[in-house]
């Protein structure tokens, strides 16, 4: 009997990833770890995604998705922006390495 690999989506793919970030760090992931994790060959990954840096600006935005952005309605901007950095931090914190990697990013 053989086993089946998972089927491989980009959103099974970046959930691996995230999973990988917090248990080695940022630093630590590569497309081999990421294919251990997925128990698939190293290149299956790239169908999905082109390379390491396209991989970790998936994980990067599907993060940053989770960061709340309050309205108008939470107070004066100071209060607002208290607000966005506390679930930044709180978004970021379980992901060893993805703050500054999103920092030094080029892209917004």
């Amino acid at each position: 009997m053989t086993e089946v690999a998972p089927e491989l989506t980009q959103e099974s793919i970046v959930d691996a990833t995230l999973r990988l970030i917090q248990r080695v760090g940022l630093e630590a992931v590569t497309m081999r770890s990421l294919a251990e994790e997925l128990g698939v060959s190293h290149m299956a990954s790239y169908y999905h995604v082109r390379n390491k840096d396209s991989l970790l600006r998936l994980a990067a935005d599907s993060v940053m998705a989770n960061v709340f952005v309050p309205g108008p309605e939470a107070g004066e901007w100071p209060e607002r922006l208290k607000g966005v950095f506390r679930s930044l931090r709180e978004a970021l914190a379980p992901y060893p390495g993805l703050g500054p990697y999103i920092l030094e990013s080029d892209r917004p």
